[in-house]
């Protein structure tokens, strides 16, 4: 998977893709977090949403994920 490091003003940081779905993310975060002692992981991507007051296009930031219950 293609990714970039740099430095910034306060810390160095990687920015990579992670391919498509909850499978293949879980498998680059566990390696990021085991093997490269990353601290934190901010996921920038996309979202559903069930509520009729998030319009297209609305920027929505998740704290906690919520499975829908069946």
């Amino acid at each position: 998977m293609l990714g970039f490091t740099g430095p910034t003003k306060v810390a160095k940081i990687s920015v990579m893709g992670h391919g498509m779905g909850i499978p293949s993310c879980s498998i680059y975060t566990k390696e990021l977090i085991t093997d490269f002692g990353v601290k934190k992981i901010i996921r920038v991507g996309s979202c559903g949403a069930v509520r009729a007051d998030v319009k297209l296009r609305d920027v929505v930031i998740v704290w906690v994920p919520a499975p829908i219950p069946k």
